[in-house]
């Protein structure tokens, strides 16, 4: 699954290629944005510091968020040094809307930049980890971006 920025796309082995649309497109084009990070103004109509909390030990505060569509979704940020720990809230997909936590840990510097190398996804019962061995900040070939061949099929297909 993916998005270019406009385009949000899967391609499910049991159900084929398909595009995005709705809440889950949002989601997906908001989660394409390698700089999110940094323009928290434009994702965001409101947020709003909830509580002070504790998160796996650590003081944390946990920050509510809302899209300008109404989308709602939460973080926290570690009372200490300020990294995020963790963020969560529905996620849309084909099976409808599922409650989602994600876990960030294990903080490393690349290049000057601080990030989580341990990400553990929480939903529906299960639990995946995906740990980060090394970061390159090299320039990529902007066909590693391209959309798959199957769904520029569907994208052309679908303007009218």
């Amino acid at each position: 699954s993916g998005s270019d920025g406009t385009v949000g796309w899967q391609v499910n082995p049991m159900t084929g290629p398909a595009l995005m649309s709705g809440a889950e497109l949002e989601q997906t084009v908001q989660m394409a944005d390698f700089y999110g990070a940094l323009n928290y103004d434009k994702l965001y109509r409101s947020m709003e510091t909830t509580e002070r909390t504790e998160l796996n030990g650590r003081p944390c505060y946990r920050v509510r968020l809302v899209t300008p569509t109404g989308r709602e979704s939460w973080q926290c940020f570690d009372a200490e040094t300020g990294l995020i720990v963790a963020t969560g809230g529905k996620q849309e997909s084909q099976m409808g809307s599922v409650e989602t936590t994600m876990l960030l840990s294990d903080y490393k510097d690349f290049d000057g930049i601080k990030m989580a190398t341990k990400s553990t996804m929480q939903m529906m019962g299960q639990q995946m980890t995906v740990t980060v061995k090394s970061v390159s900040h090299a320039p990529v070939d902007a066909s590693a971006f391209a959309l798959p061949q199957e769904i520029v099929a569907l994208a052309q297909a679908s303007r009218p």
